[in-house]
């Protein structure tokens, strides 16, 4: 035994020598969960470290709270391996509880092994794991996360040719609502209103927005609103082609309220950047837009679907004409490299709360010609479908699973609503 202890002093020494690291790291690891509807979770989450010597770390997670929707958990926790750094994350649940579901916005980790910790590094998500409880992209429960570069993304090459939306849109009103004279509904190809319900697309850019029926209440249709920005904006791209979304939304709401018109709207733009392959948008509130890839190939994804932006269930971000209003700096702004092809779908709340994201893929594939959509079949269906689901009782719809989610209920049935939807095909202007 006594010529242990040398030994055992030996490797000490050496590690003092040579600035070796103690055994075991620790990492602080901040967990955010997406501000969506059903984003959070009860289901035993893990996650995984590995580091660039091919070391790892395994960990249940153990929230203080929970993963509740737009919340933060914070871990500290210690590592049985010396990790050098964190080049991968694998984050997973065990798919179990009501709603299991969860949509993870982003992680952030350092690691404290030494007297310096390491800069925090940002591991970048917004997926879902597993099935989606707000008709979102439902994805794998096991993913595999990597951290974010600092290098910058270098803008895509100019388009060959310009690229324009080529669009069908279709309006449907609240099916108990009666309609004012003046306000039937009407869905034409640029234009189209129903309800509270509003949209209007020309050339590289589509609005849609979505007023908020409980003003009705005070004598204030905010139809009006929602017909006032849609139109304004579009005809403001139309002067302007130059202005960002943001300063589209932006002016529109500013004319609105230099108009007087009465009442709050959520609204969404989409619009084809001049030269670039690149799709810019602005979302405020719960209508939203989804990009579809791969129809013309029958192996149609989404590639993306915007956020909803709600105060709490059933309240969302709303843009109108009294001071505790929401204002055009809420929206959430995005940007998206397109291909020829690609959809855009736009819709109010009428359309997501009714139909999941793979039914919505399942009804555009099911009207592709020889590689074409047939755009006004899309709308259609897509449409008439939600109608459909609205009216089910016993449906077990995005909105059901939202709202049982939110009010810790089992909840079914559709929701009845003003329905709109606008299919957009990206293509070259005369295609």
């Amino acid at each position: 035994y006594m010529g242990v202890v040398p030994i055992l002093m030996h490797s000490l020494r050496q590690c003092v020598r040579h600035g070796l690291r103690s055994f075991a790291s620790k990492v602080s690891l901040s967990v955010y969960t997406g501000d969506l509807r059903g984003a959070g979770t009860n289901a035993a989450v893990f996650v995984k470290f590995s580091d660039s010597q091919g070391n790892h770390f395994q960990k249940q997670l153990d929230p203080k709270v929970g993963f509740a929707r737009n919340s933060l958990e914070q871990f500290e926790l210690t590592s049985d391996v010396d990790l050098v750094d964190v080049n991968q994350i694998e984050l997973w649940h065990d798919d179990t509880g009501l709603g299991p579901g969860w949509f993870v916005d982003r992680l952030e980790v350092s690691l404290n092994a030494t007297a310096t910790p390491t800069p925090t590094l940002t591991f970048p998500c917004e997926k879902w794991l597993g099935v989606s409880d707000n008709g979102g992209v439902s994805g794998h429960t096991h993913i595999t996360l990597a951290p974010c570069t600092t290098t910058p993304i270098p803008h895509p090459p100019p388009l060959p040719h310009p690229m324009h939306l080529h669009f069908s849109g279709c309006a449907l009103p609240h099916p108990t609502r009666e309609e004012k004279p003046k306000h039937k509904p009407v869905s034409r190809k640029g234009q189209g209103y129903a309800g509270e319900d509003a949209y209007s697309a020309g050339g590289r850019v589509v609005c849609v927005a979505d007023g908020v029926h409980q003003w009705k209440e005070f004598g204030i249709d905010s139809g009006e609103v929602s017909r006032f920005l849609t139109e304004f904006a579009v005809n403001d791209h139309c002067r302007n082609p130059h202005l960002s979304t943001a300063e589209l939304m932006s002016r529109a709401f500013d004319a609105m309220r230099a108009a007087n018109v009465q009442g709050t709207s959520t609204f969404v733009i989409c619009k084809l950047d001049n030269s670039l392959p690149v799709l810019h948008t602005a979302v405020l509130g719960d209508s939203g837009y989804i990009l579809v890839r791969g129809l013309n190939r029958g192996t149609g994804e989404i590639v993306f679907r915007s956020k909803q932006q709600e105060h709490q269930f059933g309240r969302p971000y709303a843009l109108g004409h009294h001071e505790r209003s929401d204002l055009p700096t809420d929206a959430i702004i995005n940007q998206h490299e397109i291909e020829s092809s690609d959809v855009l779908v736009v819709g109010t709340d009428g359309l997501f709360d009714n139909l999941f994201d793979e039914e919505i893929v399942q009804i555009l594939s099911q009207q592709m010609v020889n590689g074409r959509l047939k755009r006004f079949d899309a709308v259609h269906h897509l449409s008439q479908i939600a109608f459909h689901h609205s009216q089910d009782r016993e449906l077990m719809s995005p909105f059901a699973l939202s709202a049982s989610d939110a009010l810790n209920m089992i909840y079914h049935g559709g929701k009845p609503d003003d329905i709109t939807v606008v299919v957009a095909e990206i293509l070259p202007l005369f295609e």
